[in-house]
């Protein structure tokens, strides 16, 4: 009975988990990447708009000695 039970469990995991777990392995990395570049995205945008506020602070106190 109990072999039957893990035979059937068996069966139901390569029908169920499966079909699931492996299109993930090869999407989540893919999603990983897409994540890591919007982040960098992100932070070289944020870092340019600090850099240009900043130019534009010193630029102001420049003009005016």
């Amino acid at each position: 009975m109990t072999f039957l039970k893990l035979k059937a469990i068996r069966h139901v995991d390569h029908e169920i988990i499966k079909p699931i777990a492996t299109p993930l392995k090869y999407i989540l990395p893919v999603i990983i990447e897409i994540k890591r570049n919007m982040i960098l995205k992100i932070k070289n945008s944020i870092i340019r708009e600090v850099r240009r506020c900043f130019s534009r602070i010193f630029s102001l106190h420049s003009d005016n000695p």
